[in-house]
């Protein structure tokens, strides 16, 4: 083990008593808590129990890496029984890592919060279409009618942007998908773009406008107000060859509301 990384101390997000046991039995000192309690512990590494553990962690932009165990689509992840196998591959220099954006979301140029996964813009009332004018780093992409617009990151391409159509976008080419949401037209547009930022200006407002971030209610927006979403930083997850089960497509519902 001495051949890679040293692990001592190994952060546990996710409340499950049997991983942190298997850990603890290892040899190695787990530390469990909120994400900020774990990362104040400085871990040489982080388990994230599930996709909402993994998404607090990535939000916060670590240093440490996260090895995602159980369900996260988007992400590579092991399951309960072969943690110890994974962190014993990791600490042997035989895992590897990659490296997924975190997108800042602000409105009306006051920050509402992060997102690993994707940030939705939608009318707040179900089936009522709204207008927007979308932007990506200094150009226009245009307007549309639709309910909403979707922004994902590689990841979030396998969760409620894949269920609206959006292609699967591969860890660390850098991208962002643009969807939009039941488009009011007959061809549908969708952008990939390698720009660092996007804005999503609202420019009709007879109903209301909500802002989601890896679908958590962060902000409201009205007519003229702009949303900007723009890679912020960071964070690293563990794929272990032979342990780690491929990123799918999640089981997303198709309504956010």
């Amino acid at each position: 083990m001495d051949e890679g990384p040293p692990l001592e101390t190994v952060g546990l997000v996710g409340g499950d008593t049997g991983v942190a046991t298997a850990v603890r039995d290892s040899g190695w000192r787990p530390v469990e808590g909120a994400p900020a309690t774990v990362l104040e512990a400085d871990p040489d590494a982080v388990l994230a129990v599930g996709e909402s553990a993994l998404l607090a962690l990535g939000r916060r932009c670590p240093t440490p890496p996260i090895l995602a165990v159980g369900e996260c689509p988007g992400f590579a992840s092991v399951s309960g029984r072969a943690v110890v196998t994974a962190l014993e591959a990791l600490a042997a220099g035989d895992a590897t890592t990659r490296t997924h954006p975190v997108l800042d979301v602000s409105v009306r140029d006051e920050r509402a919060g992060r997102a690993c996964l994707d940030v939705t813009v939608e009318a707040a009332e179900v089936g009522r279409i709204s207008a927007f004018a979308l932007g990506a780093g200094d150009r226009s992409l245009g307007s549309l009618r639709a309910d909403g617009v979707v922004v994902a990151t590689p990841a979030g391409t396998h969760g409620y942007a894949a269920r609206l159509g959006a292609p699967t976008v591969a860890p660390g080419t850098g991208v962002l998908a643009v969807e939009p949401i039941s488009q009011f037209a007959t061809v549908r547009d969708r952008w990939i773009t390698a720009d660092g930022s996007v804005t999503v200006a609202v420019t009709r407002d007879e109903v209301p406008v909500q802002v989601l971030a890896d679908d958590r209610l962060v902000a409201e927006a009205a007519d003229d107000d702009v949303v900007s979403i723009a890679r912020t930083g960071r964070f690293e997850t563990v794929v272990v060859p032979g342990a780690s089960a491929s990123p799918g497509r999640g089981d997303a519902e198709l309504e956010k509301h």
